[in-house]
């Protein structure tokens, strides 16, 4: 099981960016392997609705020089998807406004390809614009069909200069809680119950609904006739 994050922060060493890193190490203890793509190494140019896509209907954006349609390939190849990203102007980085303005034009068009896979997201404020962010990049899941993990508290962590984000021990705590999520939800799609954060799963697959019942010795009753009903009247 895989989840792919798109980092939507430019520096290298933030909030964002550290908050990722551990829940890198969040996801590998529940045995998930979890990929960072940083939005800011590319140069992404803006939709302008050609419908390209559209007319194509092969799932792929016309330009196929700043490396868009490759990240979407890697969407559709992973099982969970979470985006993240700090709070400019009261909204979504420029980079990941742009990511999301083409990117949900070709899944709408295409193939749809991030329909039914598992996806949460979270937003990094000094002060305001975290829920316009947050809202922001899950509407652009829920728009995509995906499996959307919410937690409690919000994962919305409130921070400047890093590390700072570690002082804000509810938005750290809402953290951990989307992690728990997704990873309980990866866990059920794939067969698999989840018995713990940081407890090992177990290893035996839930039996799905084509799987044969057990015999009927099995289930607690006889092979042979019906159980005798109890004589009428009087007392037994």
């Amino acid at each position: 099981m895989k989840v792919l994050a798109l980092n939507g922060s430019p520096r290298p060493i933030g909030n964002t960016s550290n908050i990722l890193l551990e829940m890198q190490d969040m996801f590998e203890i529940e045995g998930i392997e979890m990929e960072i793509i940083h939005l800011y190494e590319y140069e992404f140019t803006n939709c302008n609705v050609c419908l390209t896509c559209e007319i194509r209907g092969d799932g792929r954006c016309m330009d196929e020089d700043d490396g868009l349609n490759d990240i979407l390939d890697r969407m559709r190849a992973a099982d969970a998807i979470l985006l993240a990203a700090p709070t400019y102007a009261g909204a979504c980085p420029s980079v990941m406004q742009a990511f999301m303005e083409r990117a949900a034009l070709v899944f709408e068009k295409g193939d749809l390809g991030l329909r039914g896979k598992v996806g949460g997201c979270f937003a990094v404020c000094a002060r305001e614009g975290g829920d316009m962010v947050y809202n922001q990049m899950s509407r652009f899941l829920l728009r995509n069909g995906m499996l959307v993990c919410g937690a409690n508290p919000v994962p919305i962590v409130r921070a400047l200069n890093s590390p700072q984000y570690a002082d804000d021990v509810q938005g750290m705590r809402g953290i951990k809680a989307l992690v728990e999520g997704m990873s309980s939800a990866l866990m059920r799609l794939n067969g698999y119950y989840r018995i713990g954060f940081g407890r090992r799963r177990t290893r035996s697959p839930l039996r799905s609904r084509s799987s044969p019942r057990p015999p009927a010795s099995r289930r607690g009753r006889s092979s042979g006739a019906r159980p005798s009903s109890p004589p009428r009247g009087g007392r037994s």
